[in-house]
């Protein structure tokens, strides 16, 4: 399977998880923002079965604090604990993944989940490869990398 069919899966999985559980809506347009001015927390997902890899997320924290609202229920001015915001971004993380792997695969194949952990801060996204794609919620970056060993 070629890059382009992988990163474009990445992408409508992504927006469906993330509208669809957590009320975060992708930006239409391609407009690219600046990821420089931004803060990401990242964590990471490692997958095997027939074939076997890594998933990287990285968000902000205001988005991470939304996904936490709508995913626990929680009112608008409720403070997010740091403990909510991290289950959170690892739940997000396995759901896209999960739902990626049977999107590009056969869905009777069966892949081993690894538990999702959050990165260390010093990892940051490689904006430069080519498994990383850049996804705009209000001019906010959402970014993922998807890697495949075999």
């Amino acid at each position: 399977m070629d890059n382009g069919t992988i990163k474009e899966k990445l992408r409508q999985t992504t927006a469906s998880i993330l509208e669809n559980a957590a009320f975060i809506f992708i930006d239409d347009d391609d407009t690219m923002v600046s990821c420089d001015k931004f803060s990401f927390t990242g964590v990471t997902i490692s997958f095997t079965g027939p074939s076997s890899g890594r998933m990287n997320l990285w968000m902000v924290k205001e988005t991470i604090d939304v996904i936490a609202r709508n995913l626990l229920g929680m009112d608008d001015d409720e403070d997010v604990s740091p403990i909510q915001r991290y289950d959170a971004l690892k739940e997000i993380l396995n759901m896209i993944a999960g739902n990626l792997l049977t999107s590009l695969f056969d869905e009777k194949l069966i892949f081993n989940l690894d538990v999702p952990y959050l990165l260390d801060q010093s990892i940051t996204p490689d904006f430069a490869d080519e498994n990383t794609i850049i996804l705009c919620s209000e001019m906010i970056p959402i970014i993922l990398s998807f890697t495949m060993i075999n």
